[in-house]
């Protein structure tokens, strides 16, 4: 009985340690899986900052380039009208020299 007892108190002594070793493994694992939550969170948190910043930069861009379009056609209507009047005093011309 004596026997039994004291394989009994090496095979408790085996199990603590293997669960102490659980244990730390365990913690370890719990402190990876926190360390990539936390990165994960401030990646997504870095995307999300990245996007508003884009989306802000893009609106921007939308104004610049409607100024730019509003630009170009008034270039094109100075154009046409500058045209006209250039057509008008070449027909002038062709009057007055037919005079």
């Amino acid at each position: 009985m004596a026997v039994d007892l004291s394989d009994m108190i090496e095979y408790v002594k085996m199990l603590s340690d293997q669960i102490t070793d659980l244990r730390k493994r365990s913690r370890a694992a719990e402190a990876v899986m926190h360390q990539l939550r936390k990165s994960g969170e401030s990646s997504i948190e870095s995307l999300l900052e990245t996007l508003v910043t884009l989306k802000k930069k893009q609106e921007n861009l939308d104004i610049e380039l409607g100024m730019v379009r509003a630009q170009v056609q008034s270039k094109e209507a100075l154009i046409k009208l500058k045209e006209d009047e250039k057509s008008m005093l070449k027909q002038r011309i062709e009057d007055d020299r037919q005079k």
